[in-house]
């Protein structure tokens, strides 16, 4: 949780004003899979009901669809980009972004063969290989160099 933000402010001030860069960057994370996600229902949503006036000109589901592209292309994800992005860090990610108990994807590392793998019903205690199984942090999700 980011506490660095202001209870009231004044016109022309935004939450973020204040917050560190490590902070905003943990904002941008959250936000970007959020909108991700948001953005994938929405379409299914709008796959579903095409004749609802919600999607046309003007609509507010047309206007919320196009902020969330905006968002994305800014960003540089295409589509295919979106699942790589996706696969590569947001699928392990998104148990330590968001403090609710249903959104942790509970993922665990073998410190020995540096495997993750989802902790389904009963954990493992142990990998495959023998290393102890721990749960993710954000350590685990740096880039490798």
């Amino acid at each position: 949780m980011i506490h660095g933000f202001k209870r009231f402010l004044k016109f022309g001030q935004t939450p973020f004003d204040t917050l560190t860069k490590k902070d905003l960057l943990f904002l941008c994370k959250k936000y970007y899979d959020t909108i991700n996600t948001l953005h994938s229902i929405v379409l299914m949503h709008r796959g579903r009901n095409k004749d609802d006036p919600y999607w046309n000109e003007g609509g507010s589901g047309r206007q919320a669809l196009l902020q969330a592209d905006e968002c994305l292309v800014e960003v540089g994800t295409s589509d295919e980009r979106r699942d790589a992005i996706y696969r590569s860090f947001y699928r392990y990610a998104s148990g330590l972004l968001y403090q609710h108990p249903e959104l942790d994807r509970h993922w665990m590392v073998c410190d020995k063969c540096s495997s993750m793998m989802a902790k389904l019903g009963t954990p493992m205690q142990v990998c495959i290989c023998g290393g102890p199984l721990r749960p993710i942090t954000w350590d685990d999700l740096k880039e490798k160099r």
